[in-house]
């Protein structure tokens, strides 16, 4: 079903309203700060407004497993809704701190079948702290979609402002895609993203990316000389110690396809 023309700016002010109560309450969840718990179970839902092109959305659930202060075992299982199309996923991943300075995180993702998400899909990545206040991470990531393989790397930096309690995260990419009768593809894409912390786990970010997103390994129309401009923010929020809200919401400017309109909400519960 095709979304009215005028409906357009009304979802978009509505989700930017949301998104933005939700980080204004960021402020006061010093109060109810988290205890440190090692589980959390999570479920949330990506709301999609392509305009013409219709509706969708990209639900999923899971648990995550936090051994120690520097590890991080999960699993997800995503469900998508778009284009027709109903597809599932799911994707497991760790990551663990080696000796004081180094740290390896890896993630699997299998979707038999599948048209949008990727048959298969993982990556590796290697992090090192370089200074006081700066981390650096090397990735190697690779998709195989029904029609088409994507291969990729990307270099990140991560870096703690003294005297500020935020961090400024970029990456740069370059992937190739094969899509089959000699139709190959090499793209590149950026993202600078700023988190603030606000006490323990509370935060809000805001993030912007142009190029080509093949690194996020999502779904199958992100990948192959897609230029796009994008801009998100969101946050984590504790209303009360063990329950987490995640509200985001991305705009991206794409070159061809659909408009693309995301508003997310997660919730977790740890214990």
């Amino acid at each position: 079903m095709s979304t009215p023309p005028h409906s357009i700016p009304e979802r978009a002010g509505v989700c930017v309203a949301a998104v933005w109560i939700a980080l204004g309450a960021l402020s006061c969840a010093s109060a109810a700060e988290p205890v440190i718990r090692p589980y959390e179970s999570f479920s949330g839902c990506y709301f999609l407004d392509m305009g013409a092109r219709g509706n969708g959305h990209n639900a999923y659930t899971g648990i995550r497993y936090r051994p120690a202060k520097r590890s991080l075992v999960y699993m997800q299982g995503d469900y998508l809704a778009r284009f027709d199309k109903q597809e599932t996923k799911l994707l497991g991943g760790a990551s663990v701190g080696l000796a004081r300075t180094w740290n390896c995180a890896a993630e699997i993702s299998v979707s038999p079948g599948a048209e949008m998400y990727p048959t298969a899909s993982a990556w590796m990545e290697i992090g090192k702290v370089v200074a006081k206040s700066l981390v650096v991470y090397g990735r190697v990531n690779h998709s195989a979609y029904r029609n088409a393989a994507l291969s990729g790397i990307s270099l990140a930096g991560e870096y703690y402002p003294p005297r500020c309690n935020c961090a400024v995260i970029s990456r740069a990419a370059l992937s190739t895609n094969d899509f089959g009768s000699g139709k190959r593809s090499t793209d590149a894409g950026g993202l600078v993203k700023v988190i603030w912390f606000i006490g323990e786990r509370s935060k809000a970010f805001v993030y912007g990316a142009v190029g080509n997103e093949s690194y996020r390994l999502e779904t199958v129309e992100r990948t192959g000389n897609l230029y796009a401009k994008t801009v998100g923010i969101g946050g984590d929020y504790y209303p009360r110690p063990a329950l987490k809200i995640a509200p985001s919401l991305e705009y991206q400017d794409r070159e061809r396809g659909p408009r693309f309109l995301q508003f997310g909400l997660e919730m977790g519960i740890l214990w």
